[in-house]
């Protein structure tokens, strides 16, 4: 580690010293990484989570359709940056569905305080969308930047989006992957 110190605070200094003597203006430029967490908040009874795969942002759920054919999927969301909130079909299969599965979003709200919110994270576009492929995939919102400060465990730096997933007739169950990216 201090090496490391040493090796920055000679750079520092001799970075000072040339905008010094030319009279410049110094500049720092830092790139802060794209961070995108999504997770199942509580859902009915008919929703069971298979995979959650921090890496890539996704989530992964089994739905059972339920008494009204519809079935309501919470996720609580976070992001340093915009992003696309997507959802594809989970099937070992390339059988087209007769009738789709629809998604539409039914609300998005503050998760649990606005303390470490961006005062426009719930300012989303909503695209109601249906999926009759596992080649689809459908982005069902896009939205701006949501946490200002915090991490994955803080309870008041993320949205809740609820989202209606309607099943056709002939449709009783079904996996679905949602993720997140830019």
């Amino acid at each position: 580690m201090r090496p490391i110190v040493l090796v920055f605070s000679l750079i520092i200094s001799a970075s000072w010293e040339l905008v010094h003597a030319s009279g410049g203006e110094v500049g720092i430029t830092l790139r802060v990484p794209e961070i995108r967490f999504l997770s199942l908040a509580n859902s009915d009874r008919f929703v069971h989570l298979t995979e959650a795969t921090h890496e890539t942002g996704g989530v992964g759920v089994q739905l059972l359709a339920g008494p009204s054919r519809t079935t309501t999927v919470t996720l609580i969301s976070r992001s340093n940056t915009s992003y696309r909130l997507r959802v594809k079909l989970q099937s070992s299969a390339d059988v087209r569905l007769q009738q789709p599965i629809r998604v539409t979003v039914k609300s998005v709200d503050v998760n649990l305080g606005t303390a470490n919110l961006m005062p426009d994270a719930r300012s989303v576009r909503t695209i109601p969308g249906e999926l009759y492929t596992p080649i689809d995939e459908l982005v069902i919102v896009e939205g701006p930047r949501i946490s200002r400060a915090g991490n994955n465990m803080s309870i008041d730096n993320a949205i809740r989006i609820t989202l209606n997933i309607e099943f056709p007739d002939s449709l009783s169950e079904a996996v679905l992957l949602f993720t997140m990216g830019p």
